[in-house]
């Protein structure tokens, strides 16, 4: 099978697949590199091994395979000049991040991580894989999708050369890409750090034996809404269920079996290996192959969402933050294709950022800003490709939320909106937040109505003129029991069916 696929919604102003297998046609960058694995600037990942030199000191510098610190670090340097001490790692096989001190790191882990490493050639040829292409920014304005499916045993070794640091910067590329090197993480002491690297080590422990069966399916899609679309909308709003307060997607009671929210970064994997220990850099930890998509996915743009299927979880954790800790393995249940593939999946889509501006809840109520998080949640609950068809509801909850400013109860209904726009269920997770029984009403309130897509946005878009009567407060404080009445003044109730489901 191709890796690379494509299904175009538009028809019309999509950029062509890159050169696969069966084509001839190879760039003059990589005429200098073996004719199985041609690369084509800026539309294929730039792999190690291209760079012959460079791979041929890769190898001299890691076999024999390092004793201990000293070694690793001297083997390093001779193909990343100016490596500072691995201090970090040290600190991590101690157990300074949780869980036992890891003995057979230089005896056991570390030389498979080089030979899963230095195989890489050997795995492409065994999976029939000559390239990886990148899922870059859709330039297009209207709605698209695109995949990369990889064996996860390709994953596995890919990781490895992430975790020696064998990744060179991305030549040919026009967009920004995210950090694909572990150079930062090896270095550093914080125990939250030492934390996340435990569980990637504890990924490699686990994966020994180099079974793993199943594939890791990387989406990037984009939507197109505006504000017309969402006015003329007579999409009915879907019911929501809402989790019990406290409760987090990993919940099995709640969140099993659903496809959950990534509150990411721009760059896709956030600061999972530069610092940061929040939401998305603890699901990139525990679920160690989402990092893959650091190596294909450049920044996000407007519209753009990546869905993430079948990377495992192999790690439990405690605390958030800077209280982050390794808290030992996880048996992962959850079902499998019968490739193997994990069914656990995510969608990735990065909020607006509100910390460097006056971001109060009117500028969130503004159309513009509106649809900027409209489109983001559509395209991150879109479940265009068939590999995600299989949830019924996705997991979500407060986005952008925290230091990012948004206000929770608007961002609520906007993702409400979205889903409701795409015909998916969704679950909303309140956590720390106390409006969870009010959505809930909100949510049985509006169905009963047989509200629309097209009531909702037109509802929000007259909340802001009310504040300029009522005051930014006095609406924030009933902002549902606020739209409601707009609701009313709309004229949107209609005679309710005979029965509705309010949730999933």
């Amino acid at each position: 099978d191709r890796i690379f696929q494509m299904a175009d919604r538009s028809a019309q102003g999509m950029p062509p697949p890159p050169l696969m297998s069966d084509d001839t046609n190879t760039s003059s960058e990589s005429s200098s590199f073996s004719s199985s694995f041609p690369h084509v600037p800026g539309e294929t990942l730039f792999l190690p091994f291209y760079n012959e030199s460079l791979w041929e000191k890769v190898r001299n510098s890691l076999l024999p395979f390092p004793k201990d610190l000293d070694e690793l670090t001297k083997a390093m340097q001779a193909y990343i000049p100016g490596i500072s001490q691995l201090r970090g790692l040290q600190a991590a096989i101690d157990g300074v991040g949780g869980g036992p001190a890891c003995e057979n790191f230089f005896t056991e882990t570390l030389p498979d991580i080089i030979q899963s490493a230095l195989k890489l050639q050997e795995v492409m040829k065994s999976c029939n894989i000559d390239r990886i292409p990148l899922l870059k920014d859709i330039k297009t304005t209207t709605s698209a999708v695109f995949k990369v499916v990889l064996p996860r045993v390709l994953v596995r070794s890919l990781m490895a050369n992430m975790f020696l640091c064998t990744f060179q910067e991305q030549r040919g590329m026009e967009e920004p890409m995210p950090t694909c090197t572990f150079q930062v993480l090896l270095r550093n002491t914080s125990v939250q750090e030492c934390a996340k690297l435990r569980m990637f080590i504890h990924y490699f422990e686990r994966t020994k034996s180099g079974h793993v069966p199943g594939c890791v399916t990387i989406i990037r899609q984009k939507i197109y809404l505006d504000g017309m679309i969402l006015e003329n909308s007579n999409k009915p709003l879907l019911g929501i269920s809402v989790a019990p307060a406290g409760v987090g997607f990993e919940d099995d009671d709640n969140g099993k079996d659903c496809l959950h929210a990534d509150f990411a970064n721009m760059y896709i994997g956030g600061g999972v290996l530069t610092g940061g220990c929040v939401q998305e850099e603890i699901r990139f930890s525990i679920c160690p192959e989402l990092i893959i998509s650091c190596l294909t996915c450049s920044v996000l743009n407007l519209g753009e969402a990546i869905q993430i299927l079948g990377a495992e979880q192999f790690s439990s954790y405690s605390g958030y933050g800077f209280g982050l800790r390794f808290a030992g393995p996880f048996v992962d249940n959850q079902r499998q294709a019968d490739d193997g593939t994990i069914l656990r999946g995510i969608f990735a889509m990065d909020a607006y950022d509100g910390r460097r501006r006056d971001f109060n809840i009117r500028v969130q109520l503004q159309e513009a800003m509106m649809l900027r998080e409209i489109n983001k949640a559509a395209a991150g609950f879109s479940l265009m490709d068939d590999s995600v068809k299989q949830f019924s509801v996705l997991a979500t909850g407060n986005w952008g939320c925290g230091v990012f400013g948004g206000f929770a109860p608007l961002k609520a209904l906007l993702q409400w909106l979205a889903s409701s726009h795409v015909g998916v269920c969704i679950r909303y997770f309140p956590y720390n937040e106390d409006f969870g029984p009010a959505l809930q009403k909100l949510s049985a309130t509006l169905t009963s109505r047989r509200c629309t897509v097209g009531d909702l946005w037109k509802g929000l878009g007259r909340l802001s003129k009310r504040m300029s009567l009522k005051g930014d407060g006095a609406v924030m404080e009933r902002f549902y029991e606020e739209l409601v009445e707009e609701l009313g003044n709309l004229g949107t109730s209609r005679q309710s069916p005979s029965r509705r489901s309010d949730g999933d």
